[in-house]
Formats: C-alpha cells, sequence, structure tokens
C-alpha cells in the first residue's frame, strides 16, 4: 500500500508542476534544434595510405613500379587532386553548394584543393618492410 501511495504522490507532483519539467526540455531541444540547422555542414574526412615494399625478392619478379616513395607519393596525390576526381566528389556530396551557384567549376575545384591537407608520416618504427604511410585530411 505504501508504494502505491509513493506513486501516485509523485504522479500528483508530475501534473501539478509539468510546465516545471517541460518548459526546460522544449527550450533545450529548441536552441539544440536551431545551432545544429543554423550552422553551416562542415566535412571532415581522413584516410591513410600505406605503402609497403615490395615483398617479392627482385631476382624473381620484376617490379613494375620503380622508383622511391616520394615518386609513388606524388603519384597518388595527383590521382587524388585530379580535376575529374575531385569533380565527381564534390557533385556526389553536393560540397560547396552556394559557391558552386556563383563561380566557375574551376574556382570551386581550386577551393577544395586549397582545403586539402597532405602530410607524409614516416613508418619506420613499425616493421620492418613498411614505407611511408600518407595521410589525406
Amino acid at each position: 500500500m505504501k508504494e502505491g501511495q509513493d506513486i501516485r504522490y509523485l504522479l500528483k507532483i508530475f501534473r501539478r508542476r509539468k510546465k516545471a519539467f517541460f518548459i526546460p526540455f522544449f527550450i533545450v531541444f529548441i536552441s539544440i534544434s536551431l545551432v545544429a540547422f543554423l550552422l553551416p555542414p562542415i566535412y571532415r574526412a581522413t584516410t591513410t595510405i600505406l605503402i609497403e615494399e615490395q615483398q617479392i625478392p627482385p631476382e624473381y619478379v620484376k617490379s613494375t613500379v620503380t622508383g622511391y616513395v616520394e615518386q609513388r607519393l606524388q603519384t597518388i596525390t595527383q590521382q587524388i587532386m585530379s580535376y575529374s576526381n575531385l569533380l565527381k566528389i564534390i557533385k556526389e556530396f553536393d560540397l560547396y553548394p552556394e559557391m558552386r551557384k556563383k563561380y566557375p567549376i574551376e574556382e570551386v575545384i581550386e577551393k577544395m584543393r586549397k582545403d586539402i591537407k597532405l602530410e607524409t608520416i614516416n613508418a619506420e618504427l613499425q616493421k620492418e618492410g613498411v614505407g611511408d604511410l600518407f595521410q589525406l585530411l
């Protein structure tokens, strides 16, 4: 009996103080919703590319990829930053929508190139046979 009375007592308190519960809830909910809708969308994606040394001895297989890690990184960078690749990403994810309305697509792609940060991470401290890590931010 005492538990039933306690529950009824709590329900009475809740009914009398509905405004005290719901007003702060709605104020916080509306504030958070406004912030979420009014802030501009910001996209951040990272990827890490690992370049490993050749595992098969060169006597058995002649490598088709010659050159140093820096040359390979430069090739990968050129592929990532190519006009067609960036254009595809911009259209697929609808990036820079306001800028695309006002400026030619070439300027939008240049803006995206400036916004992309490339950084090389040395992986010497990892296991033997691992080259460099290439991080795209």
